[in-house]
């Protein structure tokens, strides 16, 4: 007669070790987030949906005050979505202006929590990095149906001419990135 062996009971099999039934089974179910509970030669597998992995939208405010989204890797930046800055006049020596700030939203249309991870939640990477700064969020995940925000500000200050990088929202089903630019238009030493 044949035996039966379950996930429930791995110790009259030879030699098959709860992390590699765990390994297996994420390969081949990808969706679902398993938690090994157990010991020795016994294991209980756990499986729900991953419920970090959620869907969301992230947005920039464009200069007429509305928010539309932003598409993942989107390049060319653009003015209606708050990716573009524009130009920005800096000030004089002695009467500077301040940086340019636009608003952003994190927006989490799943059912289920959103898991952002950081901190930082939101940063800005590349050669011209120095020229942008994140406020926000402070979160470590975004309820379902709801918004947070964030800001980058730009201040081109020290160098006259377009300024890009990028924009990484840290989501835990990977980076969100888009590309953000703008340009100075005068010279002011802060």
């Amino acid at each position: 007669m044949r035996q039966r062996v379950t996930t429930t009971d791995l110790s009259r099999r030879a030699p098959i070790r709860p992390w590699i039934a765990v390994a297996l089974i994420s390969r081949l179910f990808p969706s679902l987030l398993l938690t090994v509970i157990g010991c020795g030669g016994s294991a209980v597998f756990q499986a729900t949906p991953d419920a970090g992995v959620g869907s969301f939208v992230v947005s920039g405010q464009g200069g007429d005050g509305v928010f539309r989204a932003i598409a993942d890797e989107s390049t060319p930046p653009s003015p209606t979505n708050g990716t573009d800055f524009g130009p920005w006049n800096t000030g004089t020596i002695g009467n500077p202006l301040p940086p340019k700030v636009l608003s952003y939203e994190i927006t989490n249309d799943g059912s289920s929590a959103l898991a952002v991870l950081g901190p930082p939640a939101v940063e800005v990477r590349g050669a011209d990095a120095v020229r942008f700064a994140v406020t926000g969020p402070s979160v470590s995940s975004v309820s379902a149906s709801a918004t947070v925000q964030f800001t980058i500000s730009f201040d081109g200050g020290g160098a006259v001419g377009q300024h890009s990088a990028q924009a990484v929202v840290h989501i835990a089903s990977g980076d969100f990135v888009f590309v953000i630019t703008g340009q100075s238009t005068t010279v002011s030493i802060h």
